[in-house]
């Protein structure tokens, strides 16, 4: 689960982003502080938070589920972002462990 929230300053624009695991009750909240331009802005705190997701997905520091909560959309969601950005949810390296793994099972 994640929210956000948006505040404007004489900085520039920020926003937050807070993720929750439900696991571990663990919370951390983070505060992007974004120059004041009217691209940025013509752009919106939702779309800016989906392409952060995606960018630290795509570069491997986030696994789809949390990507998505940082992003605040649902997994379904998420995945339509990664492919409408031609990024990869699903790798031929992915595939080749996957097919691995099938085999040393049915080996058994």
């Amino acid at each position: 689960m994640s929210g956000g929230f948006e505040d404007e300053d004489d900085s520039g624009k920020s926003f937050g982003i807070a993720c929750r695991s439900a696991v571990s009750f663990y919370a951390r909240l983070m505060t992007i502080t974004l120059p004041d331009s009217p691209a940025l802005a013509a752009i919106g705190e939702a779309e800016i938070r989906i392409d952060l997701a995606c960018g630290a997905y795509a570069a491997g520091h986030l696994s789809r589920q949390l990507a998505a909560d940082v992003a605040g959309i649902s997994r379904h969601d998420f995945d339509t972002a990664l492919h409408a950005r031609r990024i990869p949810s699903y790798t031929e390296e992915m595939l080749a462990q996957d097919l691995e793994t099938l085999r040393v099972l049915g080996n058994r």
